[in-house]
């Protein structure tokens, strides 16, 4: 099934991950870094362990456990989700140095495939060890939740996989088609979620709803493929656990033969990869950051007007929000038009059906929709690279013009800021059409989100330029890559509390002084919270001059 050589690979690539560690370990700031990394291991994996062995285990973990009878229709979600996104074409990428090697040999590409599979299950199987310890206190046993942790993820990998490799096969209408099937089911399933709402409304207890939501068709449709791996994971007995394991087993066995049957093109598929890959990073070099389909580089049909040069603030602000645009500006309007339309909607449901929606809900409304755009804000920042996140050596252009730091920083900004702040009103704009408070105090919970939007990109960008560290690696996953993620991540964290701690007080003495007002608490935090960006530009922009530039060169 697979080549000797092709196996001397995998140890001589763990061997050298091994060795990679080990120096790290050597140096005191390696050093450092591991101890870091192992306090928030034990951090995230503590309350777990301890809950485990609590007496109360039962009650202190119920509220997830209320949450099973939907879990197989959540797992659906998750699966249409890298469907929509293609995720299996990424993880089926081949790094170049891995390539040539492969490429050489007289290898198959059945074989090249299953060297692909096991180098993705060798970096998996670590963090789906750590979920099933995340997990434990969730679930009757250790055991039968790591053979489910292990048996769904990797069926969503084979799935995934299977997608990939049979897609060049499929003609565009047939993929499209696909594709609108799994909107469809998705819209059906929330209709019939609203619906089910509407009714448990006037008694609501949330088990009956969980229960009602997967009772209903598009639920029973959506989670039946997944049924038997939850069963799996939550089985107390070791008979139900051995007969829903062997029917995950069997799915799971059907799509890796799926995968094999359909393998004749892998190598194709990793070649074009590497390709698209190399195409990015040189459009990347030039400015750009847009690609066509069929891996042809796209000419920009649109183009931001010109700024002002302040100072080279302007074109800096150019062309981060030029990259952003074309990298995520037709999402955006999409997302917009539909957020216009939920806002009508909404506005002529309310004054219908006035009773449905509780005033208590229609009064906090607004602040439940800045909560959800912080989150899809963070995730979003997190996944792209643009402004001084951007790798070192397509910075490299700033040398050409006579631009201090601080414009630099600013600058460089405004592109995730603009982003940022379009997903605060996405989510907002239909909580302003909803909430009953007044519009003055609505629109200060948007500038709050505006202010947000400039301290999340102003705080990841410092902290990339400080540390050295993306927000997303490039690569092959690994488990290195993912503990890079979770360190940049908890940096940013700890260097967003000084900010949001002065915001809280800014927020609590302004409505001390003018009354106890959303629109005072609102616009206390977005003040308190804007005294730090000065600060934070002026040393990103410092800090940018002397790291970045120098690792470019």
């Amino acid at each position: 099934m697979i080549h000797p050589a092709l196996l001397r690979l995998i140890g001589a690539l763990a061997f050298a991950a091994l060795r990679k560690f080990g120096q790290i370990c050597r140096k005191p700031t390696g050093l450092i870094f591991v101890v870091f990394i192992l306090g928030c291991f034990g951090f995230g994996v503590a309350p777990s362990i301890l809950i485990a062995f609590h007496p109360d285990q039962s009650e202190m973990a119920s509220s997830v456990r209320r949450l099973q009878p939907v879990l197989p229709i959540m797992l659906s979600l998750v699966f249409f989700g890298l469907i929509l996104t293609d995720s299996g074409r990424g993880m089926l990428e081949l790094r170049p140095p891995e390539l040539q090697f492969i490429l050489a040999g007289p290898f198959t590409s059945t074989q090249i495939l299953s060297y692909r599979l096991i180098t993705v299950a060798l970096a998996l199987l670590p963090l789906f060890c750590v979920g099933s310890v995340v997990l434990r206190p969730h679930v009757a046993r250790w055991d039968a939740c790591l053979v489910g942790v292990v048996l769904t993820f990797a069926t969503m990998i084979m799935l995934a996989f299977h997608y990939t490799l049979i897609k060049p096969r499929l003609t565009s209408g047939m993929i499209a088609c696909f594709r609108w099937g799994i909107i469809t089911s998705t819209f059906v399933l929330m209709l019939e979620s609203v619906f089910v709402f509407r009714q448990h409304l006037s008694n609501f207890e949330f088990d009956q709803f969980v229960q009602a939501i997967a009772a209903t068709w598009s639920g029973r449709i959506l989670g039946a493929p997944f049924y038997p791996f939850v069963q799996t994971a939550i089985a107390s007995d070791t008979l139900k656990l051995l007969q829903y394991a062997s029917i995950s087993c069997g799915i799971l066995g059907l799509t890796t033969c799926s995968c094999y049957l359909f393998s004749s093109g892998f190598a194709e598929l990793a070649v074009e990869g590497v390709a698209r890959r190399q195409q990015r990073l040189e459009s990347l070099r030039r400015g750009s950051s847009g690609m066509a389909k069929s891996g042809r580089e796209r000419k920009a049909r649109f183009s931001l007007p010109a700024l002002p040069y302040m100072s080279g603030l302007g074109p800096v602000a150019w062309l981060s929000l030029t990259s952003a645009w074309r990298r995520t500006g037709k999402l955006l309007i999409g997302l917009t038009i539909a957020s216009l339309m939920a806002s009508l909607g909404l506005s002529v449901y309310v004054t219908v059906f006035p009773e449905v929606i509780p005033n208590v809900v229609r009064l906090f409304v607004s602040w439940g929709a800045f909560g959800v755009a912080a989150y899809v804000g963070v995730l979003v920042a997190m996944g792209t690279s643009g402004g001084l996140t951007a790798p070192p050596r397509t910075l490299t252009w700033y040398y050409l013009l006579p631009i201090s730091p601080y414009a630099i920083a600013i600058g460089a900004t405004a592109g995730s800021t603009a982003t940022l702040f379009a997903v605060q009103c996405v989510l907002q704009i239909p909580a302003i059409a909803l909430t009953t408070q007044p519009w003055f105090d609505a629109v200060s919970i948007l500038l709050l989100g505006l202010v947000f939007a400039l301290i999340l990109s102003s705080v990841i960008s410092f902290v990339s330029v400080t540390t050295g560290i993306r927000p997303m690696p490039q690569g092959t996953p690994d488990v290195f890559q993912g503990a890079r993620v979770l360190v940049f991540m908890m940096l940013v964290g700890l260097a967003l509390v000084p900010p949001l701690l002065f915001a809280f007080g800014t927020a609590a003495t302004t409505a001390a002084l003018f009354g106890v007002r959303q629109a005072a608490f609102a616009i206390g935090g977005a003040v308190g919270a804007a005294i730090w960006l000065p600060a934070i530009w002026w040393y990103s922009g410092l800090q940018f001059r002397q790291r970045e530039l120098q690792i470019a060169e």
